[in-house]
């Protein structure tokens, strides 16, 4: 299991262009280097931030090489660099009468200083293929939304101060709403996904509603990843669970894009399952969360489940649990929940099959990257291969009233608030692949320019609402993060309910 570190390099805390034409030269430079180890590289504003493995990537190594890139002259200046792009806008926003009389002029003003600007990409984040577009003509600039709408559709065009953005998806969003762009600005399916990258520039282009489609494109199908015949068939799915998705270890170097590595929320059990299998730590397995599906064996096979969520039946008789275990054709697979965690994970012997995108087979719901599993599915195996039955793994971890989480300093890294923090057990309020969070504490964070969201980041709002950040985060984020949770925590983080008592330890 990897346990990833980040480092932050910090440039300039506002919309600077040049501070952040240095960040995008940086993260290209490194992505070039092939760099070992190297996980991650996500541009901010005025900061770069790397996530890396010290296993593989020493931090003193790291360090050397982001000195030796920032010693290397520029390869072009930063008014040279990136690529123009043109994107029609329809200017029938529910907020562009607002943003207009806010700003004293009318709307048709507003569409043409909207208009008439070319916007710098800052960077990517928040959702997949959403780029942050600066800087907006000072006249028209709005604050964000005092109470956030919980849908925006795909494709809509916001202003929220000086920036700008078309949002990719459907999703909740605080941002002032003017118009609604007439090309998809994300679509996994294509080549090159992201229409917009960081350090491209934009020009939107009015266009009449009557020479535009009713509405602006959805949010984009899913893309396909399970074969539609495997090479192997394995299991037939005659009833999905309520959330069955095949991972991996995850997608690397993808935060650029504001996409997230997504992988095994609990990342131990995975490895577990794999290893009582003899498959390597990459190869696919299936993540059950909170009710499994019914699975018919169409061929013989070994199997293990890890995690604490579930018991393996097998024809209704329980399987030996954490064990490798035979399966043989016509047997049908259940899932029987215990009283605690939330996932549990089946490996089978070669592994799952299963297509990528940027190199990992793992869902991504938000980024619309794979599916959860369907009544008539066909799972099959990677590799058809031997594997011996009965071996098994006795998990050491014991169950507590209260769950313990080390705190490492986050990028925002305030003793005091992390004290405060600290002084009583907090309760899980809510839990998903996206995050965790905890009831009102009694410290208080703010808003910082957006940055990279480290795994495992303690998100704190201006109200005390702090929220754990895990696998399907946002890859940036506006909040301050004073701590960011031990990785050797977050395995147990992942399988604790809501209504659990989190306690947080200060680091030593």
């Amino acid at each position: 299991m990897r346990r990833l570190k980040s480092h932050y390099l910090n440039l300039a805390n506002t919309l600077d262009a040049e501070a952040n034409a240095e960040v995008l030269r940086l993260a290209h430079a490194l992505l070039a280097s092939g760099l070992r180890g190297l996980t991650d590289v996500v541009p901010g504003y005025g900061s770069l931030h790397l996530e890396y493995d010290p296993a593989v990537l020493p931090t003193g190594d790291l360090r050397r090489a982001l000195e030796t890139a920032r010693s290397a002259p520029p390869a072009s200046p930063p008014s040279e660099a990136g690529r123009v792009v043109e994107l029609g806008v329809v200017y029938d926003g529910p907020d562009l009468e607002a943003v207009a009389h806010g700003a004293g002029v009318s709307a048709a003003e507003v569409v043409r200083r909207h208009s008439s600007t070319l916007y710098r990409a800052y960077a990517a984040g928040f959702a997949p293929g959403f780029t942050y577009l600066g800087d907006v003509d000072p006249l028209i600039r709005t604050p964000r939304l005092a109470r956030p709408r919980q849908r925006v559709p795909a494709g809509s065009v916001g202003i929220a101060d000086a920036q700008t953005g078309v949002y990719p998806l459907d999703s909740p969003g605080g941002w002032n709403l003017i118009g609604r762009a007439v090309t998809a600005v994300y679509d996994p399916r294509r080549a090159a996904p992201a229409l917009i990258e960081a350090g491209d520039r934009v020009r939107f282009v009015p266009v009449e509603a009557r020479d535009a489609p009713a509405a602006a494109p959805g949010p984009p199908p899913a893309l396909e990843l399970l074969p539609e015949a495997p090479r192997h068939p394995v299991f037939l799915v005659h009833e999905p669970g309520l959330l069955d998705l095949v991972v991996d270890e995850g997608r690397l170097l993808v935060g650029r894009f504001g996409l997230a590595r997504s992988g095994p929320a609990d990342p131990a059990s995975a490895a577990i399952a794999n290893g009582l299998v003899a498959n390597g730590a990459q190869q696919a397995l299936l993540e059950v969360n909170v009710a499994g599906p019914v699975l018919e064996a169409l061929h013989d096979c070994v199997v293990a489940l890890a995690g604490p969520s579930f018991r393996l039946l097998i024809n209704g008789r329980a399987a030996e649990p954490y064990t490798a275990t035979a399966v043989r054709r016509g047997d049908v697979l259940r899932f029987q929940p215990s009283s605690s965690g939330l996932r549990s994970y089946l490996a089978v012997a070669g592994g799952f099959q299963s297509g990528t995108f940027r190199g990992s087979a793992s869902v991504d719901m938000r980024g619309r990257i794979g599916r959860p599993l369907r009544a008539g599915d066909v799972l099959g195996v990677d590799q058809r291969r031997r594997s011996r039955a009965g071996f098994s793994f006795s998990p050491h971890g014991r169950a507590t009233a209260t769950l313990r989480l080390r705190l490492l300093p986050g990028p925002q890294f305030d003793g005091a608030l992390v004290a405060a923090l600290s002084e009583r057990p907090l309760r899980i309020i809510h839990t998903d692949r996206v995050g965790v969070r905890l009831e009102t504490s009694g410290a208080a964070g703010g808003g910082v320019i957006s940055e990279g969201n480290p795994l495992g980041a303690v998100q704190l709002t201006a109200g005390g609402d702090p929220i754990i950040l895990l696998n399907d985060r946002g890859t940036m984020g506006g909040y301050t993060k004073p701590a960011v949770v031990d990785p050797r925590d977050l395995p147990r983080l992942a399988q604790a309910r809501a209504g659990t008592l989190v306690r947080f330890v200060l680091p030593q």
